[in-house]
């Protein structure tokens, strides 16, 4: 044991109640207090007294922000760590653009009141902010948010058209997709071999050459399919 003395965080020392402003992992042990009195002296030890610190509870995602396609399964994997993780209780919220409100299993939810809530199948419903707060009645609970978004999977919509034209015409060939994650990429084939155009959504032959007949086509895929 060493004898304390006021300082730091530390108060009280020489007197029945000794405080501390704000403990520290270091400040963790056992406590005792010697009285003695200002006459013989004469001095008695208190029994000890153990003051045990854990850390504050934190939350954390590995990833501000997830995309997924609908129909997908997705389960979010937040790390909680410090208080008493035997006490924790978990409360799932999404924010759908009208304000937090509670998660609750059922409606392609599951795992509402643990640690790692599922989305199966995700729908367009299911985007927006996802906040995860745990505590544990002792210690400060403690919060952390994820950005949710659901996109549909890449689907091309208008296709390039046939077209039949002389020699030394002008060919144009254009597809419209939709859907996807992050930016689209084109890759124009002809006869099922890439072509190595420009990655846009337009094909152009000037002039058209007689061995430029053939079958034309476009793979588009998404920044996650690419």
């Amino acid at each position: 044991y060493v004898n304390l003395v006021d300082g730091g965080t530390i108060s009280g020392s020489a007197t029945a109640t000794l405080s501390f402003s704000a403990v520290a992992q270091s400040d963790a042990g056992h406590y005792r207090c010697v009285i003695t009195d200002s006459g013989t002296p004469q001095s008695v030890t208190s029994s000890d007294g153990t003051l045990t610190v854990t850390n504050n509870i934190g939350v954390a995602f590995p990833d501000p922000t997830r995309d997924v396609y609908s129909g997908q399964s997705y389960t979010f994997n937040p790390t909680v760590a410090g208080g008493n993780p035997g006490s924790y209780v978990y409360l799932w919220e999404h924010d759908g653009g009208s304000g937090f409100v509670t998660v609750s299993n059922g409606g392609g939810y599951g795992g509402a009141t643990t640690q790692n809530l599922t989305i199966n199948p995700a729908s367009a419903t299911h985007g927006g902010t996802y906040r995860l707060t745990v505590s544990d009645g002792v210690n400060s609970p403690d919060s952390g948010s994820v950005t949710f978004n659901v996109h549909a999977p890449v689907s091309v919509t208008v296709d390039p058209q046939a077209v039949n034209l002389y020699e030394g015409q002008s060919a144009n060939f254009s597809v419209t997709a939709t859907g996807g994650i992050g930016s689209l990429n084109y890759n124009w084939r002809k006869n099922g071999v890439s072509l190595g155009a420009a990655n846009q959504p337009t094909l152009a032959f000037t002039p058209v050459l007689a061995d430029n007949a053939a079958s034309i086509d476009c793979v588009v895929t998404d920044s996650v399919t690419s």
